[in-house]
């Protein structure tokens, strides 16, 4: 689960970190998953509020913060890779497609960034996601019964070849209210694949 805990901005709308209910929110899922960074929009381009936003959230959980995936999919190669490398940063989950399903690494097995500035493999490993909850319900616009069959056979693709199985859910398409009525039953769908034939 990653957390978004930039400054309040235009493409970054979230709780503030300082909000008491809402640090209590991180704290107890911090005992049910582990927790990740969601590097704010501006935090490509600035380094320091990455930095500030690891910060953040380590003093929330207490603990280390080695998971990150960028907010909208947000890259800057090589730059935002080498300032995971420098703040620790060990996962990163942003290699995916916003807009169609797939795998934009051509593999779902995850795999070390190698970074071509400095011609040598890092210590970041990249885990590329198969799909994206927009990607079904705003970019295809398909029906949640479609979005099953679509996830059924990436995941079926995915196991035959020993990959590795993710995807992201943001916490607003999982109230089934608005656009994603209906859309929850697709979460459940999606979290418990590996139960169905």
């Amino acid at each position: 689960m990653f957390w978004l805990l930039g400054d309040f901005a235009k493409f970054d709308r979230n709780i503030s970190f300082r909000h008491k209910r809402h640090r209590r929110l991180i704290q107890r899922m911090r005992t049910a998953c582990e927790i990740g960074i969601h590097p704010s929009v501006k935090s490509n381009n600035y380094e320091f509020f990455l930095h500030n936003e690891i910060e953040r959230l380590e003093k929330i959980i207490d603990n280390r913060v080695h998971f990150a995936r960028q907010h909208y999919l947000m890259l800057k190669l090589p730059q935002t890779y080498e300032t995971y490398i420098e703040q620790e940063i060990k996962d990163d989950y942003t290699m995916g497609f916003a807009d169609i399903c797939g795998f934009r690494l051509g593999t779902a097995k995850p795999i070390k960034w190698f970074n071509l500035r400095e011609n040598k493999q890092t210590s970041l490993t990249l885990h590329p996601f198969a799909f994206m909850d927009g990607t079904l319900n705003e970019y295809l616009k398909i029906s949640p019964v479609e979005a099953m069959g679509k996830i059924a056979h990436l995941y079926n693709e995915v196991k035959e070849f020993g990959g590795e199985f993710s995807f992201i859910w943001h916490n607003e398409t999982i109230g089934d209210y608005g656009i994603w009525k209906g859309w929850s039953e697709v979460f459940e769908f999606s979290i418990n694949i590996h139960e169905h034939p």
